[in-house]
């Protein structure tokens, strides 16, 4: 099949697990080969030190377009940057044709996700359920700083958002909102009950080996840990103390959070006897666990990668049930989990903590999702 028959998808990447989500859904989407991909990457803080970039984007991309840090659209202060980048943006997009191509996105929070949703005619927006999140009792509509990138929005011509911040994050934890958003919604998740949602296949099982990764988490920064920072820091250390008791014998990856500083990883590493293997940040977690599918246990605090190690088959697991969290804030972790079983979550240090959590039952669904490209595609 020539170019010009095949039906013409951008994939807009704006985080890693994007490009691990891309990465797993193309081969399954595109096995007839009658899809044009174009990808186009913010190639911020997130894809610094991942140097296989265009390797990956090679194996499902025909065309890419790569949107350097400092060109990125954003919501802030310098409005003359900020039309700078949007003038760059529109540029680098300016041959795609916006009518009859369909971008498939995983992002509603940026501006750049924001404004390439609002160009585009036909929008695929993959998202996860927010269905426990509870915007009156624990979301404050945060108007000055939503006046300002409603203003932004209007000048470049994007929709606009309602704007929520949690109020006990220090202005850390933020829900986005488009108004009047046209795309067509598909759900990440396993509930049976949502008929508009996507399920990737897992990962082939094959022979496990004695390795055990920790998902890092800058838990030294994090201001919602502060109201009880001395409990949680010591819950965190001897849930890591209990772990390297058990698994003396294994090899322990430990994959650091995108945004720590170091401090984490080297106050576990000396619990670990200075053991840990540091894979970096090259890889992320879900790219990782591709190249590495002999993992055996995957744990963190509370890290949505472990959510992804679960949806991947991998047996998966946080303990972010032995700290004490601000409610507001318990509740917005909670909605992140919520497909979860409850030994998901470790709840005491036992031997119960060794019993494996596995999905064994994911079934591959991209009916609807199928369903909805051709449907944007005649």
């Amino acid at each position: 099949m020539t170019d010009l028959c095949k039906k013409k998808i951008l994939l807009y990447v704006g985080h890693t697990f994007d490009l691990a989500f891309f990465y797993r859904l193309l081969p399954q989407i595109n096995k007839a080969n009658d899809l044009y991909v174009t990808s186009i990457i913010a190639k911020g803080r997130y894809f610094r030190d991942c140097d296989n970039l265009e390797s990956i984007l090679a194996t499902f991309s025909d065309e890419v377009i790569i949107i350097p840090e400092n060109k990125i659209p954003s919501y802030q202060r310098n409005f003359i940057k900020i039309i700078r980048s949007v003038i760059y943006l529109k540029n680098k997009i300016s041959a795609i044709d916006k009518t009859e191509t369909i971008l498939i996105s995983l992002d509603k929070s940026t501006f750049m996700a924001n404004y390439l949703n609002s160009h585009f005619k036909r929008v695929i927006l993959i998202q996860t359920e927010a269905k426990n999140l509870d915007l009156i009792n624990y979301y404050r509509l945060d108007k000055i700083r939503m006046a300002w990138f409603n203003l932004i929005n209007f000048l470049t011509g994007s929709k606009y958002i309602r704007l929520y911040h949690n109020k006990d994050s220090n202005d850390s934890v933020y829900h986005y909102e488009i108004i009047n958003d046209n795309s067509t919604i598909v759900y990440r998740s396993s509930n049976e009950n949502i008929d508009n949602r996507i399920v990737l296949a897992p990962i082939p099982a094959g022979n496990k080996s004695k390795k055990i990764v920790i998902f890092g988490s800058r838990y030294n920064t994090w201001n919602y840990m502060q109201p009880n920072f001395i409990h949680n820091k010591k819950a965190i250390f001897e849930f890591y103390e209990y772990l390297n008791q058990m698994y003396a014998d294994y090899r322990v990856y430990y994959k650091p959070h995108p945004k720590e500083m170091g401090t984490e990883f080297n106050e576990i590493n000396a619990i670990f006897n200075y053991k840990l293997i540091n894979v970096g940040i090259r890889l992320n977690s879900e790219l990782f666990l591709l190249e590495n599918p002999d993992i055996e246990f995957c744990f963190s605090l509370c890290s949505t990668s472990s959510m992804s190690a679960y949806e991947m088959g991998f047996s998966s697991k946080i303990f972010k049930e032995l700290l004490i969290f601000p409610q507001s804030i318990k509740v917005s972790m909670d909605n992140t989990f919520q497909d979860a079983p409850a030994e998901f979550f470790i709840q005491n240090l036992d031997e119960s903590v060794k019993k494996p959590c596995i999905n064994n039952n994911i079934q591959e669904k991209l009916d609807f999702f199928l369903q909805s490209l051709d449907k944007l595609n005649s």
